[in-house]
């Protein structure tokens, strides 16, 4: 996570916050996640955990806001 706070634009807090409240559901451990996402130029990045496993779920908790995150780092108009 701090490679790319070094060289985001902007943090979407959101993904982190979700990502940890939905593992939340699986392990207490979660608490202590880093998973977060930033807008690195135009591109969307999210750092998941380390773990295989909980990579793929977390990913799974947020991959429908991903085409939308992608169209604003992209500075594509969106509906919101």
């Amino acid at each position: 996570p701090e490679a790319i706070r070094a060289i985001m634009r902007v943090e979407i807090p959101g993904f982190g916050e979700a990502m940890r409240r939905e593992s939340m559901a699986i392990t207490p451990n979660a608490i202590l996640s880093r998973s977060l996402a930033a807008i690195v130029e135009r591109a969307l990045v999210i750092a998941l955990p380390g773990k295989p496993s909980g990579a793929l779920e977390c990913l799974g908790f947020v991959v429908g806001a991903i085409p939308h995150a992608v169209a604003l780092a992209q500075r594509v108009p969106t509906s919101c």
